[in-house]
C-alpha cells in the first residue's frame, strides 16, 4: 500500500519542474518580444517625426545632430572620474 502512493508522487514531480522551466522560458521570450516590439515602435515614430518636418528643418536637425556628435566626442571626462583613475 505504501509503494503505490510513492510512485505516483515521484512521477508527478518532474513534469512540474519541467513545466516551470518551460513557463520561465516562455515568459522570457515574451518579454524579449515585447521589448523588440516597443523598440520597433519607437524607431518608427522617430522616423515619422523626421518625415513630417520640412526640408529646411530636416537639414537644420541633421546639422545640429552632427555638431552635437562632434562636441560630445571630444568632451573631457568628468573631474571625479579623472581623480579616481589616478
Amino acid at each position: 500500500m505504501f509503494l503505490i502512493p510513492l510512485f505516483s508522487i515521484a512521477q508527478n514531480n518532474p513534469p512540474k519542474q519541467q513545466s516551470l522551466k518551460k513557463r520561465i522560458k516562455e515568459m522570457e521570450s515574451k518579454k524579449e518580444q515585447q521589448q523588440k516590439d516597443e523598440n520597433d515602435v519607437v524607431q518608427y515614430l522617430r522616423e515619422k517625426h523626421i518625415e513630417n518636418q520640412t526640408k529646411e528643418v530636416q537639414k537644420r536637425m541633421k546639422k545640429s545632430r552632427k555638431k552635437a556628435e562632434r562636441n560630445n566626442k571630444n568632451r573631457k571626462p568628468i573631474f571625479g572620474k579623472l581623480w579616481r583613475n589616478r
